[in-house]
């Protein structure tokens, strides 16, 4: 009588401890973008076609 029983909670919560957020911080002056646009596509197309071994820098503005 007069004596308590633990029933097996505990009301202390235990905290666990935190690790820091991974965080990603980018610091730019400027940006610079390009988009170019070949004058004559058509002809440019034509023209690396031919060709036997065309240089990929050739080959990106015919998709381009």
């Amino acid at each position: 009588m007069g004596q308590k029983t633990s029933s097996g909670f505990s009301n202390t919560t235990s905290f666990q401890p935190l690790r820091p957020l991974p965080s990603l911080r980018i610091l730019v002056d400027k940006i610079n973008l390009e988009h170019s646009v070949p004058m004559y596509a058509e002809q440019l197309v034509q023209t690396v076609s031919s060709l036997s071994q065309p240089s990929d820098n050739l080959l990106h503005y015919c998709y381009a």
